[in-house]
């Protein structure tokens, strides 16, 4: 939804309606600019922003400016936010009821892989058949999953398993994508931070 809230300001007028050049660069700036009031990040919101804030929150609510007509409030997917701020309820239809949800675990997971060390040791137990963990720059990489899709084959990653395999990584792969191929090939697999790495960070 956000392209349509933000694109609908510059591009639509423009295909609908004949406009001055001059009035279609306001509406640009306009559109490039107004979100900066809606958008103050995830603590108190400021600036007028505090219906678009629960828009980011909670997604399914509070699409539109209420000004002039307030097309929430007709979708029934308008939330007050002095309500909300109150009592922590959410008067919106039960559809959108049914959309909300709390914040992607995702962040969380890895904050958690960042924040969890694994030693050396730990890692040489893993370089069983279905328990095949790498690491790479300091990140433990669990390459379970991904080692049978290895463009380069198992066995070089059977080899290497359960060890620090950066210097290998790099003499193969410095020139082909570097550390980018583990979120390329390898997504959400980081499980933890070689607690006596001593090497560089990721590039």
């Amino acid at each position: 939804m956000e392209w349509v809230e933000h694109a609908s300001c510059a591009t639509l007028p423009p295909l609908f309606l004949s406009v001055h050049p001059l009035h279609f660069l306001y509406t640009k700036f306009h559109a490039d600019i107004a979100p900066i009031g809606g958008h103050s990040g995830m603590d108190e919101p400021v600036a007028g922003s505090d219906y678009h804030y629960l828009h980011h929150a909670k997604f399914e609510c509070n699409y539109g400016v209420p000004f002039p007509v307030n097309l929430d409030k007709i979708f029934g997917t308008w939330v007050d936010w002095e309500i909300y701020k109150k009592t922590g309820e959410m008067n919106v239809n039960a559809w959108s009821k049914q959309q909300m949800h709390d914040p992607d675990d995702k962040v969380a997971l890895l904050l958690a892989a960042g924040k969890r060390q694994m030693s050396i040791e730990e890692l040489a137990t893993h370089s069983k058949p279905g328990d095949y963990f790498i690491a790479l720059y300091g990140q433990v990489i669990d390459i379970s999953k991904f080692i049978s899709k290895h463009p380069g084959g198992e066995k070089i990653l059977v080899a290497n398993a359960g060890k620090d395999a950066t210097q290998k990584f790099e003499s193969i792969h410095a020139s082909s994508g570097g550390f980018d191929l583990v979120s390329k090939w390898c997504p959400d697999s980081i499980v933890a931070s070689l607690s006596d790495w001593k090497g560089p960070q990721p590039p």
